[in-house]
């Protein structure tokens, strides 16, 4: 089993991304949970872009009263 990491700056942000690559690890639940968090964190993200994206065609929906700026 080996466990390798390493970071590197993201230019022009202020972030710092992240790897870790495990070789060999198997039925570690800890990872198995990380795992589930990152899968809900996509479902949610991909939710809130939806609702974002319907809440932005309503504001700019005049119902031909006013011209659209854009």
């Amino acid at each position: 089993m080996e466990i390798r990491g390493g970071d590197y700056p993201i230019p022009e942000r202020d972030e710092v991304g992240a790897i870790v690559l495990l070789s060999g690890v198997t039925d570690v639940p800890r990872i198995d949970q990380l795992q589930q968090v990152a899968i809900e964190t996509q479902e949610t993200t991909a939710d809130v872009q939806a609702s974002a994206d319907e809440e932005f065609a309503s504001l700019m929906d005049t119902g031909g009263e006013l011209d659209a700026l854009f």
